[in-house]
């Protein structure tokens, strides 16, 4: 019978210790960088939230003041578009009947064109 080598034993035993401890300091600093990646990120959101609030209040008070300049000049716009309308109807009552015909089919291509160019313009801004 042959003698049984302890030695043997104990050195697989401290280098299979010894794997599993660099194992362990593997996941503990895979962990560690983790958890600083997501700190990190948790961070960059803060920031971006409160970025993401300055943008919005800024956009809110860039278009109530876009609203209050624009308002009054285009409903003094629009005022000035009816007012031209009823003077060209009124200009156009005062012909006679086929003169008034040939004036409204002109003046109905005017304005057909004036709808389709402000179609071709709504389309550009959806």
């Amino acid at each position: 019978m042959k003698p049984f080598k302890f030695e043997a034993l104990s050195s697989d035993d401290s280098s299979q210790r010894l794997e599993m401890s660099e194992k362990k300091n593997m996941r503990d600093e895979v962990r560690r960088e983790a958890k600083e990646a997501l700190e990190a990120m948790r961070k960059d959101l803060q920031q971006l939230s409160k970025d993401l609030v300055v943008a919005s209040k800024t956009l809110k008070t860039s278009t109530e003041k876009f609203v209050q300049d624009t308002g009054p000049k285009v409903s003094a716009g629009l005022e000035e578009t009816v007012e031209t309308f009823r003077r060209t109807m009124t200009t156009i009552d005062k012909q006679t009947k086929p003169q008034q015909a040939k004036l409204l089919r002109t003046y109905k291509k005017f304005l057909t064109k004036q709808v389709d160019f402000i179609e071709k313009r709504l389309k550009q801004a959806e």
